[in-house]
């Protein structure tokens, strides 16, 4: 049995307490899971050629946790998991052929852990967007990450500061591989860190690969009364701006 207090504190941390991972032949134990309506946690963590989840998955009317992190294979998250109404955390970090999340996220009323959320991509029916998002009162900590070719709506971005409740935020920017990708990087990619903005309540704030050289106005201490610590992990940063604009926070 596990401690309700420990599968939270497990995926509720960014980094990764499993380096191992499985390579499966066949994806028809998933199938057999239906029948398991009891079942709280389910952890998929580092499975190889899992390359979609069955619409099965929608049936477990009790799961709470749902860790697909390291999925590599992973490329769509199939409709029903949107029935998951109790479901409080969802794990899908470091799928990196995932091409979106589907809509009705906004369902999941209970979540409190997203991590993985992909901006962009289809402009189709079938991906949620960060205004969703924004429905679920009860979401605490947020990751999201952004390719380098993103299909993204006009202001996508500045729907996060809707999302009143959130306290923790890591933003992920898909990383050039050459300087010449870099002269190239399509307009999309670029262009969203002048259409961001951020809640109001954000206590910490996770940036990897960050894109811009300069500290962008959205991280003005003004708007981010509640901020303890900043973090920049990679990127193209150059320069804090002046002290004074860091002061107080961790770094």
């Amino acid at each position: 049995m596990f401690s309700c207090a420990v599968t939270r504190n497990m995926i509720g941390r960014w980094h990764n307490l499993y380096r191992h991972h499985i390579e499966v032949d066949s994806t028809g134990f998933l199938e057999g899971l239906q029948s398991s309506n009891q079942l709280k946690y389910l952890c998929l963590r580092g499975i190889s050629r899992i390359t979609e989840l069955p619409a099965s998955i929608g049936g477990l009317s009790n799961l709470r946790i749902l860790d697909l992190h390291s999925c590599h294979n992973l490329e769509r998250l199939t409709a029903s998991i949107t029935s998951l109404q109790m479901l409080t955390h969802l794990d899908v970090s470091e799928c990196y052929l995932l091409e979106g999340m589907p809509r009705g996220i906004s369902f999941l009323t209970e979540l409190q852990v997203l991590k993985g959320f992909v901006i962009g991509g289809s402009t189709g029916n079938y991906n949620c967007r960060v205004a969703e998002l924004a429905r679920l009162d009860k979401l605490k900590k947020l990751s999201v990450y952004i390719g380098s070719k993103v299909t993204v709506i006009e202001d996508e971005l500045i729907e996060l500061e809707n999302i009143k409740g959130l306290r923790v935020l890591k933003i992920t920017w898909a990383v050039s591989l050459s300087k010449k990708e870099r002269v190239h990087q399509t307009y999309d990619s670029t262009s969203l860190l002048t259409s961001l903005s951020l809640p109001l309540n954000l206590e910490k704030l996770d940036l990897r690969c960050f894109p811009g050289e300069k500290i962008p106005d959205w991280l003005s201490p003004s708007k981010l009364l509640r901020l303890k610590r900043l973090y920049f992990t990679g990127g193209m940063l150059n320069t804090f701006g002046e002290k004074k604009h860091v002061r107080g926070v961790e770094h």
